[in-house]
């Protein structure tokens, strides 16, 4: 990790301010297994649902590591993690979660992140995340190039893994596992319903595409509108811009195609991105 740092410092300068974050973050997030696929290989992805203006943040990361993987990812400028994949077939994409307290664990997000992805299981990071915690509170759900995919929530109750169903994981950005649960909080009652739609409703839209499923089929379910203005493609309605969905990413990690698009994907066209 160390020389990956000193790498991206060598290439892009010393670090610089940190990009203002306004706002919150509603973003929905998948892994399908190749078993439900229809060429048989893994697909991953999310939407970002966040303030107008981080629309004008994005880039997309293509950092070829020597002697190491190469890292390909939607992200911020001066961010390593980001949305996406790395060679090793390992793909990370992630949720803030409505939690009323944080976790205090050995490590934070973006390195238990990173050495996921260096990785080559699922298992291998969620064993990383139960064995050293992970501080503060989001979510992360994770693939792996044998199409395993499960969410690793973590907030005040500590951290609870919420495996894939037959084939399929979806995450919105409340927790539902055994310890994270307990410890959810949103006094939005509307968005609090929202995610367990954008979550439950994402894995019923991909469900009935199984064995039918494709990175376009995938996008469009990242364009759902059934419960539009909000629901999992959000737009901005009547002048309030503080969430809307900024972007989305759709990831086939074993064949090294990342394909990104900037805004609503009900409306843009995605550029695909390869290692």
């Amino acid at each position: 990790m160390l020389e990956v740092c000193r790498g991206a410092v060598d290439v892009g300068g010393p670090p610089k301010a940190s990009p203002d974050r306004v706002g919150t973050a509603e973003c929905t997030s998948f892994g399908l297994s190749g078993s439900v696929t229809l060429e048989g290989q893994p697909i991953s992805g999310q939407t970002k649902d966040t303030a107008v203006s981080s629309a004008y943040q994005y880039i997309v990361l293509h950092m070829r590591i020597e002697g190491a993987p190469t890292i390909l990812v939607l992200a911020r400028p001066g961010e390593l993690l980001g949305y996406g994949f790395w060679s090793t077939g390992m793909s990370i994409f992630r949720n803030s979660l409505h939690s009323k307290a944080d976790a205090t664990g050995q490590v934070d997000m973006v390195l238990w992140g990173l050495l996921t992805l260096a990785g080559s299981s699922v298992h291998e990071g969620a064993d990383l995340a139960r064995r050293y915690g992970i501080a503060g509170s989001g979510n992360c759900l994770i693939s792996d190039p044998d199409g395993q995919s499960l969410s690793v929530e973590f907030n005040g109750g500590g951290v609870s893994i919420v495996p894939a169903r037959n084939g399929i994981a979806t995450h919105a950005n409340h927790p539902e596992g055994e310890e994270t649960a307990p410890f959810e909080h949103n006094p939005d009652e509307t968005e609090r319903e929202n995610s367990r739609y954008r979550m439950h409703g994402l894995w019923e839209l991909l469900n009935a595409e199984r064995g039918r499923l494709t990175p376009q089929k995938a996008l469009m379910m990242l364009a759902d509108h059934s419960r539009y203005p909000l629901g999992i493609c959000r737009h901005v309605i009547g002048g309030k811009a503080d969430t809307y969905t900024t972007a989305a990413v759709v990831a086939e990690p074993t064949r090294g195609r990342l394909h990104v698009v900037w805004g609503n994907p009900c409306c843009n066209w995605p550029v695909t991105h390869t290692l």
